[in-house]
């Protein structure tokens, strides 16, 4: 019995040089060791992550916030907004009777005038200035705008109209409050992140700002350059 247990010891004491395809499975404790640390990793680098994103929260802090809600403003224009927004809505169930497109439609038209109709919130933030209301939204950054213009009801916060790409581009409206009271504040921070628009368009834009024009005009006035150039029944020297 001793010279069993003994040779039996001294088998499990030496290491096995059978092939790997004939050992077995891998114990489970070898496989879990990889997927373990693999799941540290990407917790690791979700938590960075988090980070990251919290630090770029806590350094673009708010400056100002106020709440707008033009409704109520003006109730004729309400009246003919509300109007129209229902009569939209019947045209298009009249069209397509299906509840999911009259949904679809609905949806689509107060993302374009829902800042009008539900109340809207404003930040100024030393960043990025935004606005969010039901089933829309706009955030921009300040490097993203060129000027702001002001009027008798807010302040319209553009891009560099002198190009084609500032032109599509849509910026922000800042309504004042109905009380403006918070005019003379909002009017201190956009000036302090852009120029007037008269001071911005004074002068020329940056070259890689300038775009070219096209379009049948432009193929037009290239011919008549090259016209001009190489008049016709001249031969160019050799």
């Amino acid at each position: 019995m001793q010279e069993k247990e003994g040779s039996s010891e001294g088998r499990s004491g030496h290491v096995s040089r059978r092939p790997a395809y004939l050992r077995g499975t891998v114990p489970r404790r070898d496989v879990e060791t990889p997927l373990r640390a693999k799941e540290a990793v990407v917790e690791t680098g979700e938590g960075a992550g988090r980070v990251a994103a919290d630090k770029v929260d806590e350094k673009d802090e708010i400056l100002l916030s106020w709440r707008v809600w033009l409704l109520p403003r003006n109730p004729l224009k309400s009246v003919l907004v509300v109007s129209s927004f229902v009569g939209m809505l019947a045209l298009a169930y009249w069209a397509v009777p299906q509840v999911v497109f009259t949904i679809l439609i609905a949806i689509l038209i107060l993302n374009r005038i829902g800042p009008y109709i539900f109340p809207m919130k404003y930040e100024l933030k030393d960043a990025t200035v935004s606005f969010k209301t039901y089933l829309a939204s706009n955030t921009k950054r300040w490097d993203e705008l060129f000027c702001y213009s002001e009027y008798p009801d807010g302040v319209m916060l553009m891009h560099d109209p002198r190009t084609i790409t500032g032109r599509m581009r849509e910026g922000i409206f800042l309504y004042y409050d109905e009380k403006l009271e918070h005019k003379d504040e909002i009017l201190r921070i956009v000036s302090s992140k852009l120029k007037p628009a008269k001071e911005a368009l004074s002068g020329r834009p940056k070259a890689g700002e300038v775009s070219s024009t096209g379009g049948l005009l432009s193929a037009i006035s290239r011919v008549r350059r090259l016209r001009q150039k190489n008049p016709p029944g001249e031969s160019s020297p050799d």
